[in-house]
């Protein structure tokens, strides 16, 4: 998944959602990598990832 969209368009939401609709918790490797291009957004998206999850 690959996404790319102006800011404030709520992006980290929206594929966490998909992300965490894909993982499956009888496999316990890794299933999942979200990159982020600056260290305040990853940290947003662990806040919505942690918030939904």
């Amino acid at each position: 998944l690959i996404v790319k969209a102006k800011s404030g368009t709520g992006k980290p939401a929206v594929f966490s959602v998909i992300a965490l609709e894909m993982i499956d918790l009888a496999n316990t490797s890794v299933q999942a990598i979200i990159l982020a291009p600056t260290r305040e957004i990853a940290i947003q998206i662990s806040e919505v990832i942690k918030a939904i999850g």
